[in-house]
């Protein structure tokens, strides 16, 4: 299979009248199968990873309120899951995206000057690539405090640059897909009846930008390509 076969089969997909989530949805299956072979050296490229899914209409970006991300780490908290908490206080309160937050090593933060560095990421597939989605996601976000605490704590008796977000086994990485089941299920236990992982990085900078923040901070926080794509959360500025 070639790069231009993946493209003519999301463009068959997008002809047929097929939803854009979907077709995005299968695409990013086949972009994760596509690196699980490269990394058994099935085949030597993922030949989709380039391909782009079909644009869909950015509505509102849907987030929590304090409360609700409260609800949720502690009912993670109640089932002994403190590291999928403290990684969902980080997608909420620094504005981490999924693989950013999963690739995380003690040496990214900065512990004195509560500052942490995006430079690679976790994919879907488990791997740890050295470079984020843009140039742009390569930056340095200063971290609450307390949620500097909460990450020291899961390091303690571990090397200083081991993984910090680990599965319970200890010391093996996180699966996407796994860690989406638990995240359901507290989302489910804490009554929150909307949401996905990625609404823990729009509730980031929904939160940012009430605060008065400007969209031009803010997307360098996130890490967006440009300040049009933090456009999304303008409504929420007191200014408008």
């Amino acid at each position: 299979m070639t790069r231009s076969e993946v493209a003519a089969w999301v463009k068959e997909r997008v002809e047929a009248n097929i939803g854009p989530s979907a077709i995005r949805r299968a695409l990013n299956l086949l972009k994760a199968l596509f690196e699980a072979a490269v990394d058994d050296e099935l085949v030597p490229a993922n030949v989709a990873r380039k391909v782009e899914p079909p644009t869909r209409p950015e509505g509102p970006a849907d987030w929590y309120t304090q409360a609700e991300v409260a609800a949720i780490t502690a009912e993670l908290r109640a089932v002994g899951r403190e590291s999928d908490a403290v990684m969902v206080e980080v997608m909420c309160w620094v504005g981490l995206r999924w693989g950013e937050a999963a690739a995380l090593r003690g040496d990214d933060i900065d512990w004195l000057r509560q500052m942490l560095t995006v430079s690679h990421v976790l994919t879907q597939a488990g791997r740890d690539k050295s470079y984020p989605k843009t140039s742009s996601s390569v930056r340095e976000i200063p971290v609450p405090a307390w949620l500097i605490d909460n990450l020291a704590a899961l390091l303690v008796g571990r090397e200083r640059d081991a993984r910090i977000f680990v599965t319970q086994r200890g010391s093996v990485d996180l699966s996407a897909a796994n860690w989406r089941k638990v995240y359901e299920a507290a989302l489910e236990r804490a009554g929150v009846d909307h949401g996905t992982p990625h609404t823990c990085r729009h509730t980031c900078a929904s939160w940012l930008v009430q605060e008065g923040v400007s969209l031009y901070e803010v997307s360098r926080q996130l890490g967006h390509s440009g300040v049009q794509v933090t456009q999304r959360y303008a409504h929420l500025s007191a200014e408008v």
